[in-house]
């Protein structure tokens, strides 16, 4: 059964219903071995030998280390050993199976069995009769919007009124179908008994992966699906069973989620799985876990070494790693803490994003409710480990000026093509583009402004100050030019959160935790004085009259008493005789990389320019041009 499984043959031909029958079938026949040989249902695992010992044939199916073949080569010792001591821990294990190794072999096959039809089939089935359950969910609010639509016609628009009435009882039609299939799911497929089912694989697979933590080398034996069943059944407990089956109702469900944070926590950049999509699978699964009070209130109930750890996993340089979901990850970890920081949606899309019955059409939804707890915890890491903060730090401010440059470049580019040709002919890939790296930015900052709150050190440091300072300079520079504005007007599609709002907010909080927070905001105004790129004014359009299109009291998302901060930062800022300075450099001739100082130096032999400070600190960290990524070889002044 097991091998034609994997060579999906004749199990191609067979509805993933079928393979959720056979899956739920062997479940049973697996507890009536477990009771008549005396298993321990709730403390049952699969043991690590059992995936390279070849009494449970995996075939050649994926392993999280690699081909098996050449794990088998490299890992020859610690197999040798393990297998020597395996006898000894099945009866440890079960010690009323002394000398059956028959009836540990049967629960054990069985149980690789079920692991292996979840992840062929089974999940499959729940994913499609829950999206039964959704299409009944559409069918109701369609029905709900014609009865208002009927509601609202005239009586003389007969013929209106005659469609509605038909699109009425189609739905009506549709509704009474889905009823009798919702009634089949509640009674079949959603059931209590097979909820136990997923729930008990779930907790199975999850003490096997912990216990197949523990061993070094030998965990890249374990198979790739095993790693599917785990976030595919947890997704199942948790999203798809509600309501029929509430997430509530498990007995320890505190401690199953308990497990799974703590696989999400330790895996999710384990250098022992090789597999780039399991590792993105775990980043986007870990993304979800933090996204949802209940499953953040798991991670935070971790221990404070599991914490840690993982806090030290987030905060690598994120140079040659999928930085953007790991920086999502940080910033749903602050979100409703920061500057102006509270907002679930983007409050100027607000007005054009509502339907007749006042519900948002679109997907930007978060839930407010920050870890204060793991941003103390990331405090505490970054003054422990203070050379991997600088130069975590470091990264952040090198991707913000990478992402924050590109988002320029296109718009420029836009500019220059509707100018020249009075029509816009860039693709939607370009405008999604330029608007991701709009949002990255954005993020960025925001991820600036949590780390200055939880390590008032960083802001000591004048490389990392004078950085930031030019970045800021950068955002408020641009952000309130004539290019932007102009840009903004044309609405372009896939653009929407492209705003000046976010930007100026997050500049703003970023200078709040420069100058009014920092413990030495001498040294803060000090490096803003210097930095030639920053203007005053640009703060100062935050807090003009409400006809100012940067006036940010006329968001709701912005209270009277960051106002008042704002008001006190530029009040600091004037009583330092910063005064507001005109730059005799135009537009084009800025460094793309800071918007700050001229471009006045050229890269050979790419031919590339940017200021002289962006290139030497860029150098100490990579040898690769800003934007071409050849070797730079020697920097030249240009006038």
């Amino acid at each position: 059964m097991k091998e034609l499984i994997v060579q999906r043959s004749p199990f191609n031909a067979l509805a993933p219903s079928v393979l959720a029958a056979l899956l739920h079938r062997i479940c049973a026949a697996w507890r009536i071995l477990a009771a008549k040989e005396g298993i321990q249902e709730d403390e049952y695992f699969l043991p690590i030998h059992r995936f390279f010992d070849d009494t449970v044939d995996h075939f050649n199916l994926a392993r999280l280390g690699g081909v098996g073949s050449h794990l088998r080569k490299t890992c020859a010792d610690e197999i040798r050993l393990k297998l020597a001591s395996q006898r000894e821990e099945a009866a440890l294990r079960h010690p009323r199976l002394r000398g059956r190794r028959s009836a540990l072999l049967a629960a054990d096959v069985l149980f690789d069995s079920m692991v292996l039809l979840y992840s062929a089939g089974g999940h499959r089935h729940l994913t499609k009769v829950k999206n039964v359950r959704e299409a009944t969910e559409e069918l109701c609010v369609a029905l709900r919007e014609t009865d208002a639509k009927l509601k609202e016609c005239p009586p003389h628009a007969s013929d209106i009124r005659e469609a509605l009435m038909q699109s009425r009882r189609v739905f009506l039609e549709k509704l009474d179908d889905q009823a009798r299939q919702m009634g089949w799911v509640q009674a079949v497929v959603f059931s209590e008994e097979r909820h136990k089912d997923v729930v008990w694989l779930l907790q199975s697979v999850l003490r096997t992966m912990q216990r197949a933590h523990l061993e070094t080398n030998l965990f890249g034996f374990v198979p790739v699906f095993y790693i599917d069943v785990c976030l595919d059944a947890f997704t199942a407990v948790r999203n798809y069973f509600p309501p029929l089956v509430p997430f509530d109702s498990i007995p320890d469900g505190n401690q199953l989620q308990g497990a799974m944070a703590s696989l999400l926590a330790r895996h999710f950049t384990d250098e022992r799985i090789l597999d780039h999509d399991v590792r993105d699978s775990l980043l986007a699964s870990l993304a979800t876990f933090v996204s949802h009070r209940a499953t953040l209130d798991a991670m935070e109930r971790l221990p404070i070494d599991e914490r840690m750890s993982f806090i030290g996993r987030l905060i690598q340089p994120y140079e040659g790693r999928n930085w953007a979901q790991m920086n999502w990850i940080l910033i749903r970890l602050w979100k409703g803490c920061g500057f102006g920081f509270r907002y679930l949606h983007l409050p100027y899309l607000l007005p054009s994003r509502k339907d007749r019955f006042g519900n948002f059409d679109f997907a930007n939804h978060q839930f407010l409710s920050p870890s204060h707890l793991l941003q103390r915890d990331l405090g505490l890491f970054m003054s422990q480990q203070s050379a991997l903060a600088s130069a975590f730090i470091n990264s952040v401010l090198n991707h913000a000026n990478w992402a924050f440059s590109q988002f320029v470049e296109t718009l420029q580019e836009f500019d220059t093509a509707m100018t020249r040709a009075g029509v816009f002919t860039f693709e939607p890939r370009q405008m999604k583009i330029c608007a991701t790296c709009f949002d990255l930015t954005v993020s960025l900052l925001r991820t600036l402004e949590m780390c200055c709150e939880v390590y008032k050190e960083l802001l000591l440091d004048e490389t990392t100050l004078r950085r930031m300072s030019q970045f800021i300079a950068a955002i408020l520079n641009r952000v309130t030019s004539d290019l932007f504005t102009r840009m903004l007007s044309f609405r372009l599609p896939g653009m929407d959160t492209v705003d000046a709002f976010p930007a100026l907010v997050a500049a703003a909080a970023l200078l709040i935790q420069m100058v009014l927070l920092n413990p030495r905001r001498e040294n803060a105004i000090q490096t803003l004085i210097e930095e030639s790129g920053f203007q005053l004014s640009t703060v100062e359009l935050m807090l003009e009259p409400p006809e100012n299109r940067f006036y940010l009291l006329k968001y709701n998302e912005i209270s009277m008493e960051e106002m008042e901060q704002l008001k006190q930062l530029v009040q600091v800022l004037k009583t330092s005789s910063l005064r507001p300075k005109a730059s005799s450099i135009s537009e084009d001739e800025f460094c793309p990389i800071c918007f700050a100082d001229a471009a006045n130096c050229q890269f050979s032999p790419c031919g590339h320019h940017s200021c002289r400070s962006c290139i030497e600190r860029h150098l100490l960290n990579s040898k690769l041009c800003f934007f071409c990524k050849k070797t730079v070889q020697s920097v030249h002044d240009v006038a």
